[in-house]
């Protein structure tokens, strides 16, 4: 599991707690594209880990919430080789 730490900064003297987001993909296209996408997800300033689950299409993303960043995880996962069209949000409750 891949971390990258953060501190605050003079203008964000104290940090946000940590939420955790939940992706349903369609489909990798090759098991490679698992690890481009964690590795795109946890470049994001914020973004503690991301897991993706290959065996029930799902990504979890733990992160400092800011403004911004949706369209950051979106941007990755059109680097992570996965069209953002086949990506949607949903609650960990839609998951069960």
């Amino acid at each position: 599991m891949l971390l990258v730490a953060g501190s605050a900064s003079a203008a964000d003297p104290k940090p946000s707690k940590p939420v955790t987001t939940y992706f349903e993909i369609e489909q990798l296209h090759a098991p490679c594209c698992a690890v481009m996408l964690k590795y795109s997800l946890t470049n994001i300033t914020g973004v503690a880990t991301a897991d993706i689950f290959v065996s029930n299409r799902v990504v979890r993303v733990v992160h400092n919430p800011r403004k911004g960043i949706q369209k950051e995880f979106r941007a990755a996962f059109q680097e992570g080789a996965i069209g953002a069209e086949r990506v949607k949000k949903v609650s960990k409750e839609k998951l069960k």
